[in-house]
């Protein structure tokens, strides 16, 4: 074997062949691996540790005058037996190495302080000569470091470990190891830096003659406990304390803090671990989040195997990315820390003590647990509040809305607020990620209550003071961490109605779009306050009031303060002079107070006019004259029927026997309080990403979404609807669609179970195709029904996406004129045309000016065809389900819906124009008039429609 010691004075590394048998005279006679030698010699280092203070210097100093030579000479202990010093450094024996032996025997029982102290010397001496007995691992790959983090009171030895041979891992930065760590709780971000200089230097020579430090990643295996998850299990505070101020200062923080056990577990996740539930917990969690923020994002594998053959390897340059490495990791879902600690107090709950003293405990682990969850949701939300994607991953689907944006409302009603307040999909968290409210008024609400209250008697605006009560008392909203308010510069709430309207919310992240916000009502309304968006008129008074002691610099935890400014009508060079004076004056009034945290950044954005975009449909849904023709009279008069007879079997009959179908409407959102259109909103979810903001599914942009909703319940009076509320990017002054949150969205509706998705829009070929394609695959893979629009911009011969992802599999539709004819402007590859040149008026209230006039063209047939589908799937099944005798089972599939639509066009029409008076009208006509009248239309639409289905 090889081991290294180094020349204190020269500073130079010596290469020791150790021989491996005795010398003539009997000092050397047997095998050095001789595990009974080896041991025997182990026990006189720890008898000498424990009786001899002069024990370890002597033994160093006679290791260190024989370092370089060839002739190996013994070291004689106290009790007469002498050994060559290079067996006490064999980084391995067939049990154990000297660390491990003497760490155990040192733990088995109470040791005198002294003696401790005593070992500690001996170990980082040790450690120092020979950094490889610390990587070196027992048969169950423990480390003499992790061995030590398992026994009491073995702090120092940690403590001599880390500072005898542990070491940082460079960066790519030279001259320094540094780590900036922005901590959702720490308040500013920290830059902890140490020259390389300083670090000693010590190497190594492994068998090939390879050299490399010793780090952090040498004591780390895939798949494994490091000492920080032992440390973490064992609820050893002091340990991980220390351990964690060395990750820090090595530079180390991502490998272990990032590092996933044998169990799939990062050292957050088990820190969270509701079984643990000890009075400290909170603070280890703390500690970890603020040093390693992106551990909240580590989803953590409910069932993992590990296959990791030789746990005493050396592993050299290991990364997160390859540090799965030979393990075999079968994966079946995946939890975040937040969803983990959830479920772990979801299934002590259900295991709980029903004892008196059970009960007691249980009580300060409810505490307890409540403080874990309400950290580590606000840290989520602090960390990747903008990321909603992330957001999505790290909470429980059940979480509720965590934001609230009204964006692009004009208005608030009572029906709006009634409607979400009793809605079971419109749950709100205690903690809102977000509150967007833009310039709009708030009619028909009145709190009595509130209106009673002294300051109410004041002449401002009061409009927002009933949202912000609303959410308080009605959605039970306990904090917002950021608002967004656009209040109206020409009637702006006044600095009370501000303060009582938010005061109570401990909001973090301020943009109350106000000229000139005194600093006194940001204090009272938000003190805890740390990003702080200004808007200053040019008044330098009030900026030196920002900027005085009482004024901004009250504020302890602020960490951004952003100021908007108009043009200047100064020049350019006295306008930087006054922004200059006023972050020195803030930087001194910060400094003043002696707040913990750096004084805040400052943020100079101008204030530019521009011009407004007016957002409005596609040009081809334009106004257009006309009369309710004969399909639309049909689907209406069927539509009655149909209504009659499910209200009449509704209070008799469970809605799973009534065949009601599942509709996604993937489209610009729905107002939810128009027409009763809520009733029927069964699911929402936005993937609409204004820069971190997302306009909530319950309000349509402009309307389209609200129309093609309208239209389906035109038709199909009973039917759950789930909406998907797409992003869209702005182009030739144009709004499109994104096929990256299309994608998302018909990833949704397909979790949600739905029958049809309805896809009233085309986008041409995509940059995110490969996304569109998978989520519209994996729907089709589940028979979901897919409606897709064809395009309005004329007789192009390709077919738009999203249906020319799969043509054959998706149904086409096209718009048709009052006598049946494919429009003009409609594309030629339809499968099948609809109505869609029909007047219509907005679905929001008559005097709402803020939406383009009346729709036409596919978006609007697609509707009306889903609708139509929808009608027939519930027929067929309220059949299947009224006649269970009858053998014949019609299953949904692209297939059996293309047949039975088939039904109704003319076998000589090569416009493929729905007919659907051939089957509706018909059974309407034929059906026998009586008790069942309702019934038997019903089952005689069904009958002839399933004549046709394979």
């Amino acid at each position: 074997m090889v081991f290294v010691a180094f020349e204190p004075r020269a500073n130079q590394v010596s290469v020791v062949k150790v021989k491996t048998s005795r010398d003539e005279n009997g000092n050397y006679d047997n095998q050095y691996s001789d595990d009974r030698r080896l041991q025997k010699l182990f026990q006189c280092i720890y008898n000498d540790l424990q009786k001899n203070d002069q024990f370890v210097g002597r033994f160093f100093q006679c290791l260190e005058e024989h370092d370089g030579n060839t002739a190996q000479k013994s070291y004689t202990f106290s009790d007469g037996s002498s050994f060559d010093l290079s067996l006490a450094l064999d980084p391995k024996s067939d049990d154990s190495n000297i660390l491990h032996y003497l760490i155990d025997r040192f733990g088995q029982e109470t040791q005198d302080e002294t003696v401790m102290k005593r070992f500690a010397d001996f170990v980082k001496n040790i450690v120092t000569h020979m950094p490889g007995l610390v990587r070196d691992r027992l048969d169950d790959g423990r480390s003499p470091l992790d061995e030590a983090v398992l026994k009491d009171g073995f702090l120092e030895i940690i403590r001599a470990i880390c500072e005898g041979c542990m070491k940082g891992i460079k960066t790519p930065h030279s001259g320094s190891v540094s780590q900036t760590i922005h901590g959702p709780n720490d308040g500013f971000a920290q830059t902890n830096s140490m020259s390389l200089n300083s670090v000693q230097e010590r190497i190594e020579y492994d068998e090939e003659g390879i050299t490399e430090p010793l780090s952090w990643l040498d004591v780390a295996i895939p798949n494994r406990d490091t000492c920080l998850h032992k440390a973490i299990k064992m609820k050893k505070d002091d340990y991980i304390d220390y351990l964690l101020e060395q990750i820090k200062a090595a530079n180390a923080v991502d490998a272990i803090l990032g590092h996933y056990n044998q169990d799939g577990f990062t050292p957050l996740h088990l820190a969270v671990d509701f079984k643990l539930c000890y009075g400290k917990q909170l603070d280890i969690v703390k500690k970890l989040v603020n040093l390693y923020p992106e551990s909240l994002t580590m989803s953590r594998s409910d069932s993992q195997t590990s296959t990791a053959k030789n746990p005493k390897r050396h592993l050299h340059g290991r990364n997160r990315n390859n540090q799965n490495e030979g393990a075999a990791v079968e994966i079946k879902g995946s939890l975040s820390p937040y969803r983990h600690f959830l479920q772990t107090r979801r299934k002590k709950g259900d295991a709980k003590s029903t004892t008196a003293r059970g009960s007691t405990r249980h009580h300060g682990d409810l505490q307890i647990g409540e403080q874990i969850e309400e950290f580590l949701k606000l840290s989520c939300m602090r960390s990747y509040g903008k990321n909603r994607a992330v957001l999505t991953e790290m909470f429980p689907r059940s979480l509720g809305q965590i934001h609230f944006d009204l964006n692009p409302r004009t208005e608030v009603s009572q029906k709006l607020l009634d409607y979400i307040s009793k809605s079971p999909i419109m749950k709100f968290q205690s903690y809102l990620q977000y509150v967007y409210i833009p310039n709009l008024r708030v009619v028909g609400v009145t709190m009595e209550e509130l209106e009673k209250k002294t300051w109410w008697n004041s002449l401002s605006r009061k409009d927002y003071v009933y949202i912000f009560e609303w959410l308080r008392r009605s959605m039970g909203v306990k904090k917002i961490l950021k608002i967004v308010v656009e209040d109206d510069p020409k009637d702006p709430h006044s600095d009370e109605a501000i303060e009582q309207a938010v005061g109570s919310f401990d909001v973090e992240e301020w943009d109350w779009m106000k000229q000139d916000l005194c600093s006194d009502t940001i204090f009272a309304a938000a003190k805890n306050v740390r990003d702080l968006s200004l808007y200053w008129s040019g008044n330098r008074a009030l900026l030196k009031n920002w900027a005085a002691p009482d004024g901004l610099a009250k504020l302890k935890k602020l960490q951004t303060v952003r100021i908007m400014t108009p043009q200047s009508r100064e020049s350019r060079e006295r306008a930087e002079k006054i922004i200059e004076k006023f972050r020195v004056d803030l930087e001194n009034s910060w400094k003043s107070h002696e707040h913990c945290l750096e004084p805040p950044k400052v943020d100079i954005q101008p204030i530019s006019s521009q011009a407004h975009v007016e957002k409005k449909l596609s040009k081809t849904e334009k106004e257009e004259k006309g009369r309710k023709e004969k399909w639309l009279k049909c689907m209406d008069d069927f539509s009655k029927i149909l209504r009659r007879y499910l209200n009449n079997l509704s209070s008799n009959t469970p809605s799973s026997k009534q065949g009601i179908k599942k509709v996604a409407i993937i489209d610009d959102g729905v107002d939810v309080d128009v027409d009763g259109i809520g009733m029927s909103v069964m699911g929402g979810e936005t993937f609409y990403d204004d820069k971190g903001h997302w306009p909530g599914f319950y309000q349509s942009a402009y309307g389209h979404g609200t129309l093609m909703a309208r239209q389906i319940r035109s038709i199909c009076p009973k039917v759950s609807l789930y909406v998907a509320k797409l992003n869209e990017v702005w182009r030739d002054g144009k709004p499109q669609i994104t096929a990256k949150s299309a994608a998302e969205a018909i990833e949704w509706a397909r979790e949600k179970g739905v029958d049809i998705i309805s896809i009233s829009w085309t986008i041409e070929e995509p940059e995110e195709k490969d996304l569109l394609k998978t989520a519209v695959n994996n729907a089709l893979g589940q028979n979901i029904l897919l409606f897709c629009a064809s395009n309005d911009l004329g007789n192009l011969s390709n077919i738009p996406y999203p249906a020319a992802i799969n043509p054959e599999k998706i149904f086409k539709i096209g718009s048709a004129t009052e006598l049946g004819l494919r429009e003009d402007k409609t594309q030629k590859r339809v499968d099948f045309v609809v109505p869609g040149s029909e007047v219509t008026k907005r679905l929001a209230d008559e005097n709402d000016q803020g939406f383009a006039g009346p729709r036409s063209g596919s978006s609007i047939a697609t509707a009306r065809c889903v609708g139509l589908a929808a009608v027939i799937l519930q027929c067929v099944e309220l059949f299947q389900l009224h006649n269970k005798d009858n053998p014949r089972k019609i299953e949904r599939t692209y297939e059996n819906m293309n047949s039975m639509l088939g039904r109704l066009v003319d076998k000589d029409d090569d416009h493929h124009y729905l007919r659907v008076w051939e089957v509706f009208d018909e059974a309407m006509q034929k059906a026998e008039v009586g008790e069942n009248h309702e019934w038997n239309i019903i089952s005689m639409v069904a009958s002839m429609f399933m004549g046709m289905a394979k």
